[in-house]
């Protein structure tokens, strides 16, 4: 256990068994001065009063993205844009996501951008997916350009306003091309086997 943790298992075991001023007055200082941001996460959510602003700067200087998160998802009163641009500078895709999915106040297009520029399918099939008002056709463009079978089913299954047909194509091509594939390779196995029955110039029976 770290020392954060044991100061907020123990700031827990007070929180059922003191006012939330109580807290204020006796630990607030102290835990500002610690300049932690899992506690000042803590803090600002748990208690009722407390100095979101100091909290959410220290978090915010943390360039933490997953506590960046928290805090704007759970501190009512935080400054959402400025939180979120911790965010957008780690350019994790999954906080990228979750953040434009979770927090009403925010630059969607931004998060967007880091999905978009990623081309990874997993990403840009769920944020076209979960995110309210998400440009579903530039995300179904990265999904139609990987020509991936498991991805172009999902999203045309999966996400509201899909362009059935362009998706349906991409599937259509990929099946014709599996089939032409396989067949190939037969007629390329029987070649090999019968060039080398001849070379050998044995009876095959």
């Amino acid at each position: 256990m770290t020392y954060s943790e044991e100061i907020i298992t123990k700031l827990e075991k007070l929180k059922n068994k003191v006012s939330d001023k109580e807290l204020l007055e006796l630990y607030e200082d102290k835990i500002i001065s610690l300049n932690s941001a899992s506690l000042s996460y803590w803090f600002a959510k748990n208690v009722k009063g407390a100095k979101i602003k100091v909290h959410e700067s220290i978090v915010f200087s943390s360039n933490d993205p997953g506590l960046c998160y928290l805090f704007a998802l759970d501190v009512k009163g935080a400054d959402t844009y400025k939180l979120g641009e911790v965010v957008l500078n780690s350019k994790i895709l999954e906080y990228n996501l979750r953040y434009a999915r979770d927090i009403k106040k925010c630059d969607k297009e931004a998060h967007a951008k880091i999905i978009l520029d990623s081309k990874d399918l997993v990403y840009n099939y769920h944020f076209a997916k979960d995110v309210k008002g998400a440009n579903v056709d530039a995300h179904a463009q990265i999904i139609l350009d990987s020509k991936d079978l498991k991805y172009n089913y999902l999203f045309v299954t999966g996400v509201k306003g899909a362009k059935k047909e362009a998706h349906k194509k991409i599937l259509d091509e990929i099946v014709a091309k599996s089939v032409d594939d396989q067949i190939e390779d037969t007629k390329k196995e029987l070649n090999e086997l019968l060039n080398l029955k001849l070379k050998q110039n044995k009876n095959i029976d």
